[in-house]
């Protein structure tokens, strides 16, 4: 909730920014996020984490669209990016982005091992472990996000978080379950 009031007051200030300009929108753009209604993750004796993230207002990813999976490895809010070492992404096109915690910032690296699919409303993401330095406890955070491309890189117009605040407890070898309520997601224009 947090995080999006803050996205909330950027958009706004940069609207500021740009009092002067005007732009159009197009119509039956209202960008809903992918409601994020339940984050499931487990792991297998050979060390391989399967993500399961399932949304109930896409049978697909759409366009513009992707899954954030967050991971705070060290369970300490005060270190990483905003407490997060590691990011898995999850593109609409299928592709898959990882980035780990370099002391001041998060660096893309290789995806190795992982793999994932979007099907019937569910992400399906499998992740080896010692892509997470292979830590036994951890805490995780799914968030839904659509963005709008502004003819300038991009930007980011709603999400959805499952957990809704905070980060989500994993120990292994137990199965993590998180719900999270229907028609939550932040939508924009």
């Amino acid at each position: 909730m947090l995080l999006l009031a803050s996205m909330l007051v950027a958009l706004v200030l940069a609207a500021l920014a740009f009092a002067g300009s005007s732009f159009t929108d197009p119509i039956g753009d209202n960008n809903s996020a992918p409601d994020v209604t339940a984050l499931s993750l487990s792991e297998s004796t050979d060390g391989i984490l399967t993500i399961a993230v399932t949304v109930s207002n896409y049978q697909t990813l759409p366009l513009s669209s992707w899954v954030n999976v967050w991971f705070d490895l060290d369970l300490n809010r005060r270190t990483g990016d905003d407490g997060d070492e590691a990011l898995v992404r999850f593109m609409d096109n299928g592709g898959i982005l990882f980035f780990c915690w370099a002391g001041s910032e998060l660096v893309r690296r290789p995806a190795t091992g992982m793999a994932g699919s979007f099907t019937a409303g569910t992400l399906t993401l499998t992740v080896p472990k010692a892509a997470l330095d292979n830590v036994p406890t951890f805490a995780v955070l799914g968030v839904g996000v659509r963005g709008q491309d502004d003819g300038d890189g991009g930007e980011l117009v709603a999400i959805d978080l499952a957990p809704n605040s905070g980060r989500a407890r994993y120990a292994a070898p137990e199965l993590l379950s998180i719900t999270d309520p229907v028609g939550d997601q932040g939508g924009g224009t």
